[in-house]
């Protein structure tokens, strides 16, 4: 797979926290790696509100064309 090929795909995992969906959006990093950042907010039963955010680095992805 290409770097462009992954950027491009409609494929874009989401993450559930508290039974709510996040999702997670392609990205390209500073590095050159790509994968997935992850960034939302949620609510838990109690009523506190929480800010999401993580990356997903695609192993080996640096290296792709």
């Amino acid at each position: 797979m290409s770097k462009h090929e992954f950027l491009t795909s409609t494929l874009t995992p989401n993450v559930e926290v508290a039974g709510q969906s996040v999702d997670a959006k392609p990205m390209q990093y500073s590095t050159g790696s790509v994968g997935y950042n992850l960034n939302g907010k949620v609510t838990l039963p109690n009523g506190v509100r929480l800010q999401i955010s993580g990356n997903a680095i695609v192993i080996g992805s640096k290296t792709w064309a």
